[in-house]
């Protein structure tokens, strides 16, 4: 079974303050290459981020940001581009590019809704970044407990589930706080696309998880906060398993 990456876009912020960013993936034992092969794929695309981008990797936001230039948003699909590519050559992992990341909802699978979202999500970003984003970490209370670029292994499984609890807890947290603002804020066309783009990110992410913890018989521990954002009717369950054993 491929790693399984979970983040919050990263992308540069244009507001100030600092965000707590964590970006981290899971790899199992059956994957065909070891989890320093990831590591050193992830590495590099930090240390390739900070130099033509001239901003520090741990600098960036935690959620969808808007504030891009669309420079910067190709030269940052260009990165990810890299970084997947790697994956798929050095580590082995075939499906990188056709499974659900950040990179590939942006860059990828909603490339157009992303670029006709931007501007509302710009306007609402000043008052989402101070609302938001800041109301949602706070109520975390344990924002640092995931560290930047984590990968975890087999014996670390607990500590990924944690993480996704924490994940899933903040971007529930944004998402029912951002909607009403960019509503607000907004004209109602553009509105309507941030909203498209970041409900269909949430939940699309949210049912990944839910899907990969289908697969690995580890539908227990999926954290409760994943579970109230993913769409997983019996039936859905029950397919998934049945497409495992074809």
């Amino acid at each position: 079974m491929k790693p399984l990456t979970f983040c919050i876009l990263p992308l540069l912020p244009l507001a100030a303050g600092f965000r707590i960013k964590r970006e981290f993936m899971y790899v199992n034992a059956d994957n065909p290459s070891d989890a320093d092969c990831f590591q050193q794929c992830n590495e590099k695309y930090v240390s390739d981020f900070g130099v033509q981008l001239q901003h520090l990797h741990r600098r960036l936001y935690d959620f969808p940001t808007p504030s891009i230039e669309h420079s910067s948003y190709l030269l940052f699909c260009k990165l990810a581009s890299d970084k997947t590519k790697c994956y798929m050559d050095r580590c082995n992992d075939k499906t990188s590019d056709v499974v659900f990341s950040p990179s590939n909802f942006i860059c990828d699978f909603r490339r157009k809704l992303f670029l006709e979202a931007r501007p509302c999500l710009s306007e609402a970003e000043p008052i989402t970044f101070l609302k938001c984003d800041q109301e949602c970490h706070t109520a975390l209370h344990n924002e640092n407990s995931i560290r930047n670029n984590s990968l975890f292994r087999v014996e670390e499984v607990d500590g990924y589930e944690d993480a996704l609890s924490t994940l899933c807890t903040f971007q529930s947290c944004y998402l029912d706080c951002a909607l009403p603002v960019i509503t607000e804020v907004c004209k109602a066309d553009g509105a309507k696309l941030a909203a498209d783009l970041l409900t269909t990110f949430v939940h699309w992410h949210a049912n990944d998880i839910y899907e990969w913890h289908v697969v690995s018989d580890r539908l227990p521990t999926l954290p409760a906060s994943c579970s109230r954002l993913a769409d997983h009717k019996p039936e859905k369950t029950t397919e998934i398993q049945q497409a495992v054993k074809l």
